[in-house]
C-alpha cells in the first residue's frame, strides 16, 4: 500500500512536469517562428547612396528611408514624405493607420504621441506612402524602450533603513519558501496546502498519542501515512491538465499561451483596460449620418453587415426605407473611408460603376488625397453634355472655404459639421461643380479645380462596435470586472462608443463627469495620492500615451 501511494505521488509529479514542459516548449517554438518572420533591416541614406543596414547598428543622426511594409527601426523626425501612414498598434494599441505630415511644426512639446504627425516611432509599420526621417532616439531611449523601462522598474529601496531592508528581504524569502508568491491562484493553492499541512500535524500527533508515544518504525510510518492521506495528490495533476486543455482550446483561436501560470492569473482579473479601434469596435467605417441640401438629414442604423448596402434601416427625415436582407455575401477591399462612402451611395443605386455606365462619363484627371491639405478631388468628363464634372471631399474646415457661399451660409454648414463631430462622427464635406470643356482645354492646376465649388452635403462616418462587445462588457460587469477604455482618440469619439457598449452609464457620467472621463493630460498631471483619492478610476481616458497606460495599471495595483 505504501509503495502504491508513493508510486502514485511520483507519477503525479512527473505528469505535472511533463505537461508543463510540453506546453512551454510548444509556445516557445511558435513564438520563435514568429520572431524569424521579422527582418530588422532598414534603408539608410549616406554618401549619396541607399544601403541596407541592421536596425541595431543605427546611430542618432542617420537618415532612414521608409516605404510600404517597412518597420520603423528607431524614433524618427520625418522631414520628407508623400501620403505616408503609420500603423502604431504596437505603441498606441490602435491599429488604424495615422497620416503623417513631415513638414508640420508642433506647437508644444507636450502634444500626445498620437498627435505628433511629424514623427515615426520605433516598432510602427508603414502602411501607405513613403517617408524619410532622421534618427532622434535609439534603443531604450525610444518611446518603445521607455515603455520597457517603465515595465521593468522596481520599487526603490535605497532610502530605506538597514532594518527595513532586512525585514523586507526576510519577508520576501519566507513568502518564496511558503509559495505565497505568483498568481492569485498559486497563492490560494499554497495557502490551501499550508492549511492541509496544519491539519496533518494534529493527525500525526493523535496517532503517536494512541501508541503512548512509543514511536517505533511501524508507528512512525503509519503516522506519516495518515498525514499524507489528508493531501489530495491528484489536485495538482487535475489543475495542470485542465489548464493545458484550456491553452489548446485558445490556440485554436490563434491565442498563444507562453506560460501556464498566465492562465492562473486570468481567473482573478478585476479590471480590463482596452483600446477602442479593432478591439471594442469592428475597425471598419460606415456612413451613419448625412446632411443633404434640399433633402434633409439621412441616417443609417440597425446595420448587421457593414459592406452590404441592403442591410439595415435608412431614414431620410421621417421617411423610412426597410430593406430585406438577402443571402448574398458582401466583401470590400480598399481604404475604409472610400468603402463607407461607396456603401452609402449603393443604398440609393448610385454606385460608382453604375453611375459611370448610366451617365456615360469617364475619369479625366484627379488630385489624390494629401494629408497636408486634407482633401482630394476627381474630374470626370461628360462628352454628351460637353462638361467636366469635379467632385471634391475632405475635412469641412478646408472644403468649406472653397465653396461659393456667403459667410453666413458657410458658418451654418460649419456649425452643423461641429454638431455631427460632437456625436463622435468623423465628418467629411462633399462639394462639386460643372465646367464646360471649352473652358478647360488643358488640365487646370489644383487650386483652380478645387475653387468655386457647390455644397454637396456632409457625411458622418464612424467605426461601429462589434456585435458581441456589449454582451461581453455586460458579462464582465456581472462577474465584477470593470472595463476601461484607454484610447488615443478624442473624448468626443471615445464617449459615444463607451456609452453604446455599456462601459459608460449616462446617469453615472453626468454625476461624475470629471472623474469617469479624462484626457491623458489631465490624468498624467495627477500625483499618486490624488489618483488614489479618486473614488472610481476613470472609465475612459482619451488621447492616451503608453506612459498613461502604465500609470493607470499601477494605480489599479495600489487599490
Amino acid at each position: 500500500m505504501i509503495t502504491l501511494r508513493g508510486g502514485i505521488i511520483t507519477a503525479v509529479i512527473l505528469l505535472n512536469i511533463i505537461v508543463g514542459f510540453i506546453q512551454d516548449y510548444r509556445a516557445e517554438m511558435t513564438i520563435l517562428s514568429l520572431h524569424r518572420l521579422s527582418t530588422p533591416v532598414c534603408k539608410v541614406i549616406g554618401d549619396g547612396r541607399v544601403t541596407s543596414v541592421k536596425a541595431e547598428s543605427l546611430v542618432i543622426g542617420d537618415i532612414v528611408r521608409l516605404a510600404v511594409g517597412d518597420i520603423v527601426p528607431a524614433d524618427l523626425r520625418l522631414f520628407d514624405g508623400l501620403n505616408a501612414s503609420m500603423d502604431g498598434a504596437l505603441l498606441m494599441g490602435e491599429f488604424l493607420p495615422v497620416l503623417k505630415t513631415p513638414h508640420t511644426i508642433l506647437a508644444s512639446p507636450d502634444i500626445p504621441i498620437g498627435d505628433r504627425t511629424n514623427m515615426a516611432y520605433s516598432g510602427c509599420s508603414t502602411s501607405q506612402g513613403r517617408a524619410t526621417g532622421i534618427v532622434v532616439a535609439i534603443g531604450m531611449e525610444t518611446e518603445l524602450g521607455k515603455i520597457a523601462q517603465l515595465l521593468q522598474e522596481q520599487d526603490s529601496t535605497g532610502n530605506r533603513s538597514p532594518l527595513a531592508r532586512f525585514l523586507r528581504r526576510a519577508r520576501s524569502s519566507i513568502a518564496n519558501i511558503l509559495g505565497l508568491v505568483g498568481s492569485p491562484l498559486q497563492v490560494k493553492l499554497s495557502k490551501f496546502a499550508l492549511l492541509l499541512f496544519a491539519l496533518a500535524i494534529p493527525l500525526a500527533i493523535i496517532v503517536f498519542s494512541v501508541n503512548r508515544w512509543d514511536v517505533q518504525g511501524e508507528v512512525l510510518i503509519y503516522g506519516i501515512c495518515v498525514a499524507v492521506a489528508v493531501i489530495s495528490e491528484s489536485l495538482i495533476a487535475v489543475l495542470t491538465i485542465t489548464i493545458a486543455v484550456g491553452t489548446k482550446a485558445m490556440a485554436r483561436d490563434n491565442v498563444i499561451v507562453r506560460k501556464l501560470q498566465c492562465l492562473k492569473a486570468v481567473g482573478s482579473v478585476t479590471n480590463i483596460c482596452s483600446d477602442k479601434t479593432g478591439t471594442l469596435t469592428q475597425g471598419k467605417t460606415i456612413a451613419r449620418s448625412a446632411r443633404i441640401p434640399g433633402a434633409g438629414t439621412l441616417t443609417v442604423h440597425q446595420t448587421t453587415d457593414l459592406y452590404n448596402p441592403t442591410s439595415g434601416l435608412t431614414q431620410l427625415n421621417e421617411l423610412d426605407w426597410i430593406v430585406c436582407l438577402e443571402n448574398a455575401t458582401w466583401a470590400a477591399l480598399g481604404e475604409p473611408t472610400e468603402i463607407g462612402l461607396h456603401v452609402l451611395a449603393m443604398r440609393f443605386d448610385f454606385g460608382k460603376q453604375q453611375v459611370i455606365e448610366t451617365r456615360e462619363i469617364e475619369l479625366y484627371t484627379g488630385n489624390p488625397f494629401d494629408s497636408a491639405i486634407k482633401k482630394m478631388s476627381v474630374v470626370y468628363r461628360n462628352t454628351a453634355e460637353h462638361v467636366n464634372e469635379t467632385y471634391t471631399k475632405g475635412a469641412p474646415e478646408v472644403v468649406i472655404p472653397c465653396l461659393s457661399l456667403s459667410q453666413g451660409e458657410a458658418q451654418n454648414i460649419q456649425e452643423t459639421a461641429d454638431r455631427m463631430a460632437g456625436e463622435g462622427l468623423r465628418v467629411l464635406c462633399i462639394a462639386y461643380k460643372n465646367t464646360t470643356i471649352d473652358q478647360e482645354e488643358q488640365i487646370s492646376p489644383r487650386s483652380a479645380t478645387e475653387s468655386n465649388l457647390l455644397f454637396g452635403g456632409l457625411v458622418g462616418l464612424y467605426d461601429p462596435p462589434r456585435v458581441e462587445t456589449a454582451a461581453a462588457v455586460r458579462k464582465c460587469q456581472m462577474a465584477g470586472i470593470t472595463v476601461h477604455i484607454l484610447t488615443r482618440y478624442h473624448i468626443k469619439t471615445a464617449m459615444p462608443i463607451a456609452s453604446e457598449v455599456g462601459i459608460l452609464d449616462c446617469l453615472t457620467a453626468i454625476g461624475k463627469p470629471g472623474e469617469l472621463v479624462m484626457t491623458a493630460d489631465e490624468f498624467d498631471k495627477l500625483t499618486d495620492d490624488e489618483i488614489d483619492s479618486i473614488e472610481d478610476l476613470p472609465l475612459v481616458i482619451a488621447r492616451c500615451s503608453p506612459a498613461t497606460k502604465v500609470c493607470m495599471v499601477e494605480a489599479m495595483h495600489r487599490l
